[in-house]
């Protein structure tokens, strides 16, 4: 049995003190955790010095003479922690660890943003959201209809084969963040659009939405052979193609959904999920490939 990690010291608040002496779970890699809690009480004492600086500041009108370690009068040598002098104040060298901790607070923050941003631009969610806006923009309420048609094809049965497959363990996650792991739903998701382009047409579905959906076959296609040797962002195309065929059916000032398109970018950047080239490549393929269909089609 590892042996529990010796006490931190008394400069821990007495809630947490009386956290850890209650605990009796036995932690593995002792050390470790012990520098892990070692670290967190030095924050802790950092602030609460700084709190007590403040106030004694406020009180008496100038900062009082305490150096990281609690040590107080001069001479400042016998104290452990260095003291800097920057334009005649002294500086505890313990705001460096409010810094750090400011850094891992702000670091935190928007890696939760860029979670969120990318949950809400995926794929199959987007396409959910794209049909029925180019349906409505192309024929009215009727095109609403046909694109929900388009919708069974384009995004019900891809996600229900990610779906599928993320619970039987195919599929890392939903987002298919590894490359050796999208060319066969991808592929299937192609076969699924090949179907719907040749449902909406022989249906003799508006000319925009059997667009769309030749553009969206399209799109895969090239993003499945891409994936065989390079993993390309799928969201960032699926976005770029937004923005491309919106200002075509809806006007100009539609083009300001072009804005989404860098946001995309960044947080699939800041979780590493792609590097800057497949975040690039990701977007001239959606908007390069819907903008080339919608002008064979003559739509746009």
């Amino acid at each position: 049995m590892a042996p529990r990690s010796p006490p931190l010291g008394p400069d821990l608040p007495a809630q947490i003190l009386a956290a850890l002496a209650a605990q009796e779970v036995v932690v593995p890699r002792t050390a470790a955790f012990a520098r892990v809690l070692a670290g967190v009480a030095a924050q802790l004492r950092d602030v609460r010095l700084e709190r007590a600086d403040l106030a004694a500041t406020l009180e008496t009108g100038r900062p009082p003479e305490r150096s990281r370690h609690g040590c107080g009068n001069p001479p400042y040598r016998r104290c452990r922690t260095r003291v800097v002098v920057l334009r005649g104040r002294r500086k505890r060298v313990g705001v460096a660890a409010t810094l750090r901790t400011a850094h891992a607070i702000s670091t935190a923050h928007s890696i939760s943003t860029a979670h969120a941003i990318s949950a809400v631009s995926s794929p199959t969610l987007l396409l959910g959201v794209l049909y029925p806006v180019v349906g409505a923009l192309a024929a009215g309420l009727p095109g609403v209809a046909w694109s929900l048609l388009g919708m069974l094809f384009t995004v019900v049965v891809p996600a229900a084969i990610v779906d599928l497959g993320v619970r039987h363990g195919r599929y890392t996650d939903h987002h298919l963040t590894r490359r050796e792991q999208r060319a066969v739903p991808l592929g299937l998701a192609a076969a699924s659009v090949a179907a719907g382009v040749a449902v909406l047409a022989v249906a003799g579905a508006p000319r925009a939405i059997v667009a769309l959906q030749v553009a969206v076959l399209a799109t895969l296609a090239l993003a499945t052979l891409v994936t065989l040797v390079w993993k390309v962002s799928l969201h960032v195309a699926v976005v770029a193609a937004a923005a491309a065929v919106l200002p075509v059916l809806g006007g100009a000032w539609w083009t300001v959904s072009w804005l989404a398109v860098p946001v995309v970018a960044w947080s699939r950047w800041r979780l590493r999920a792609h590097t800057r080239p497949q975040l690039v490549v990701g977007a001239l393929l959606g908007a390069g490939v819907t903008l080339g269909v919608l002008m064979l089609a003559g739509v746009a």
